[in-house]
């Protein structure tokens, strides 16, 4: 009877294992799953930095950055950072277009963490958890003699530092109704020193959490009218 008894627990671990890998993060505000959804878009947007193009304005549906995820507390309206992302797909391809306003940009220090950057987690394995694997980081500005790792195929700044536009290569992933794990967030440095950590993400989510957030690719084409009020110029509309 013991090798079943160690079969049967071997098993019961593996099942733990898998369930612990797809846990889905909830807002506890609503109750539901904490997620992105990702539109398609019948024309694909052109990755140069400058956020002018149809499917960000008539499809990209805004994701605030309002979490401070060091602090654990809600980011309020700010001169000192606001931001806002979208997320849209096409024939396999993800892309993300990043708008934001930084009062103080520094992108000139010798070390990563001497630079105001982006951290993009984009894992199109759903394994539910945060891993190197996964992480992108983007110093602001920088988008020349930089290589990066498959999925990412391109990164462009724009306006100064304040816009960026990402593509991801993600072949048969990228398909309605398939779900990848994603997070995105902002290091603010200000003379050297990061000040603020800011992310999109639940109320309570902190860097202490170890799962992703859910995006899922959706299919409409046809935007309603909340997803048609994405002004990239304006972003301070959306903390109101």
């Amino acid at each position: 009877m013991k090798p079943v008894s160690l079969i049967s627990t071997s098993v019961i671990i593996l099942i733990v294992a898998a369930s612990a890998s797809f846990a889905h993060i909830i807002n506890p505000e609503t109750g539901l799953k904490f997620r992105y959804n990702a539109e398609l878009v019948e024309v694909s947007p052109v990755i140069d930095g400058v956020l002018n193009d149809t499917p960000w304005h008539e499809t990209g549906i805004p994701g605030k950055m309002d979490q401070e995820v060091v602090y654990d507390q809600q980011w309020l309206e700010s001169s000192d950072f606001t931001g806002v992302f979208a997320g849209v797909w096409r024939s396999g391809f993800l892309y993300i277009a990043i708008q934001m306003s930084d009062d103080q940009v520094e992108n000139h220090g010798a070390k990563l963490s001497e630079k105001d950057h982006l951290v993009v987690y984009l894992d199109p394995d759903h394994s539910g958890h945060k891993s190197d694997l996964y992480r992108y980081d983007l110093p602001v500005g920088d988008d020349e003699h930089q290589s990066f790792d498959p999925p990412l195929r391109a990164v462009a700044w724009g306006d100064d530092g304040q816009s960026c536009e990402l593509m991801f290569n993600l072949g048969d992933i990228a398909e309605k109704g398939n779900t990848i794990g994603f997070w995105i967030y902002y290091n603010d440095v200000d003379n050297g020193n990061l000040e603020h950590r800011i992310s999109w993400g639940p109320p309570g989510y902190t860097d202490d959490d170890l799962s992703l957030p859910d995006l899922v690719f959706t299919a409409k084409l046809k935007p309603n009218v909340n997803q048609k009020v994405l002004q990239w110029g304006r972003i301070k509309s959306f903390y109101y």
